[in-house]
């Protein structure tokens, strides 16, 4: 079964850091991820999606 989470960070950084550990913890087998997505937001209309894969 897939499972959505969803983190919010105050700055952008923070969320691509995040990112980067995640990938590390996947090659080390401590967790399974499909995919990770970093969605940056400069103003109401500017929404960009960050995938990593």
């Amino acid at each position: 079964m897939s499972e959505l989470i969803v983190l919010a960070f105050d700055s952008e950084p923070a969320g691509f850091d995040l990112r980067t550990e995640l990938v590390k913890m996947q090659k080390d087998y401590l967790v399974e991820m499909e995919d990770v997505v970093v969605v940056t937001r400069e103003s109401e209309e500017d929404i960009k999606l960050h995938q990593a894969v």
